[in-house]
């Protein structure tokens, strides 16, 4: 109800506007004379075409119902601009689709057209490779003969050749043999050489043995727990002049006291002068690393 009795008071007031302006023509009146009066801020007002006759104002109702059948119009008007719309994708969607089948179907028949043209060329050239394969195998026999006969004299002259180097073999085989056995007997003497300075080197090395084990007893100091069944053995590195470098356990006692002993016996020695008279050869297997078993029960 407020608004349509704004409305009424809004059409009242734009028809007195009109009014004053024509009577402002009329007069003559000029607009520097006018004097603007302030519109309310709640009034809206419209200029509106006036008539020799005026219609009667719309009720509210009237207004109303006017402003449903322009929406139902304008909705109306929407929806069937739509509805053309989606006639026009649908027709579009489907000359799309229609083209699309003409391109793939025009596609497919290229294709078949390319493979068949591919089996053809194909086709050809399996006959044309046929052909030659069928040539070269008549070359090949033909080669293949003349390879024979020409095998054929190579086996005879390699015959007469392996004959004769069946005879030249045969004498440096028997040559071979001789000197084999000449170097058997060599080497046999050699062997019965070194086994000779072998056993003359362990026997020398085993006297100087002796005498490292003598120095060393000389050095020891029996510890009161000592038991005569105890034995340690130690790794003794020297160097040709019969310095001691190096002493360890390689195999404890199980006692150790006893095996601080040993080695202690052996740091006390230091140096064995006697070792610089051993031959180098006797000094490097024997002694440049020497495995010394020590035990009370050798000491006696």
């Amino acid at each position: 109800m407020s608004l349509s009795f704004n409305n009424i008071i809004a059409v009242a007031f734009s028809l007195l506007l009109h009014a004053l302006i024509g009577f402002l023509v009329v007069t003559n009146w000029q607009a520097d004379s006018f004097k603007r009066m302030p519109i309310p801020s709640h009034v809206s007002a419209s200029l509106v075409q006036l008539e020799k006759k005026q219609p009667k104002p719309k009720t509210s109702k009237k207004i109303v119902e006017d402003k449903k059948k322009r929406e139902a119009a304008e909705a109306k008007k929407k929806q069937a601009l739509k509805e053309k719309q989606r006639k026009e994708r649908e027709r579009a969607k489907q000359e799309k689709a229609k083209q699309e089948k003409i391109r793939r179907e025009k596609a497919l028949a290229e294709k078949q057209k390319r493979i068949e043209a591919e089996r053809k060329r194909k086709a050809q050239q399996e006959k044309i490779k046929q052909e030659k394969l069928r040539q070269e195998k008549l070359k090949k026999e033909k080669l293949k003969q003349e390879k024979l006969e020409q095998e054929r004299l190579k086996q005879e002259q390699l015959r007469a050749e392996r004959l004769r180097q069946e005879k030249i073999a045969e004498e440096k085989e028997q040559q071979r043999q001789r000197e084999l056995e000449e170097r058997a007997i060599q080497e046999a003497i050699e062997a019965e050489d070194r086994l000779m300075q072998a056993e003359e080197d362990a026997a020398l090395a085993q006297s100087y043995a002796g005498y490292i084990r003598q120095r060393v007893a000389q050095q020891w100091s029996r510890p009161p727990s000592t038991r005569p069944d105890m034995q340690v053995v130690l790794a003794i590195q020297m160097v040709p002049t019969g310095q001691v470098v190096g002493v360890s356990v390689v195999k404890s006692s199980g006692h150790e006291p006893f095996d601080r002993s040993a080695k202690r016996a052996v740091t006390k020695v230091g140096k064995f002068p006697k070792l610089v008279d051993v031959p180098p050869r006797v000094f490097e297997e024997y002694f440049r690393r020497m495995t010394f078993t020590f035990s009370p029960q050798d000491l006696k």
